[in-house]
């Protein structure tokens, strides 16, 4: 985060690389029907690949149901076959019906508390069907892993990426690896994705705010941003914005607004606050600001490391 020289790296380097990876490795996900601790055992080499897979996992369960899940009130496990032209259901998505395919992902619409994890969890009855039967193949893993951006994703973190390469058309492969191995490994990484576990509360987006180290660790964010902003170290650090999204709209600009008002004492109007406005805002050096840090030291930290920033050494 400390090695970012502008704007845009930072807020990405602080998003990518501190914001999500904590949540996973605090709050990470038990009950996974494909266990990660048997691949280390079975690939100790890609231990370090694994470690980065883990810590993503919240993004990949996620980002593949949004491509593939589809929730059942009957869940029926056994009507989902995989079958290509099978009838959707009423509540398929657009993007379903119109593909006309079965979904691969099939979760419960209710779960009462007393149900076992293993009968409400989601799963790929149709990429169960296939693997029992010996016809999940490495091409069509691929395929759905592909589709789901999962290889963008571990292409873009460091403990994974050193795992990958590509080939003039841009497939990836795994490195060091035969073209038996990589095909195995394919096949686990889908069914390990297309099965997610239970996710403790500070791995998901929506509960993490009941785990008290949600607090701490989030404002430890504005910590460092406020250091940036004060220190001679940074003196040349860009601060420009960039609209890294240019082609979504409504709160990428620097003055488009954001769903946060009345921060301030004694405001009570209607009024959103737009980027720009809030860069202002907290910046340490505003004398409305109603706080501020006593300090930039980590002392906790000077031990791990002698490559560390000097901020997390003790200073004076």
């Amino acid at each position: 985060v400390l090695q970012s020289e502008d704007l845009t790296s930072f807020r990405l380097t602080i998003e990518g690389q501190f914001h999500a990876t904590i949540h996973m490795a605090i709050g990470g996900t038990t009950d996974c029907k494909f266990s990660l601790r048997t691949a280390i055992k079975k690939w100790p080499h890609l231990t370090g690949f694994f470690e980065g897979f883990a810590l993503l996992l919240n993004t990949l369960y996620r980002t593949f149901m949004q491509e593939h899940v589809i929730t059942d009130p009957k869940f029926s496990k056994e009507d989902y076959t995989g079958k290509v032209n099978h009838k959707m259901p009423s509540h398929a998505t657009v993007t379903q019906r119109n593909q006309s395919i079965s979904p691969l992902m099939v979760c419960p619409d209710y779960c009462s508390l007393d149900t076992p994890f293993s009968e409400c969890a989601c799963s790929c009855p149709s990429l169960d069907n296939k693997l029992a039967s010996g016809e999940l193949h490495k091409y069509l893993a691929y395929k759905h892993l592909d589709r789901s951006g999962v290889f963008g994703m571990l292409n873009s973190e460091v403990s994974t990426n050193k795992h990958l390469a590509q080939d003039a058309n841009g497939t990836y492969r795994f490195v060091n690896m035969t073209e038996d191995e990589n095909s195995e490994l394919l096949v686990f990484l889908l069914m390990a994705i297309c099965h997610p576990g239970k996710m403790g509360q500070y791995g998901t987006p929506l509960a993490a705010t009941n785990d008290p180290l949600f607090w701490p660790t989030h404002s430890s964010w504005g910590r460092l941003w406020a250091y940036v902003r004060l220190s001679p170290d940074f003196d040349s650090f860009n601060n420009s914005w960039q609209n890294e999204s240019p082609n979504c709209q409504g709160m990428y600009e620097l003055h488009d607004t954001l769903p946060f008002k009345n921060f301030l004492p004694g405001e009570d109007g209607d009024k959103f606050y737009s980027n720009k406005e809030l860069i202002d805002l907290f910046d340490p050096k505003n004398p409305k600001l109603p706080y501020m840090y006593s300090g930039f030291q980590w002392s906790h930290c000077a031990n791990i490391s002698d490559a560390l920033h000097p901020l997390f050494t003790v200073g004076p």
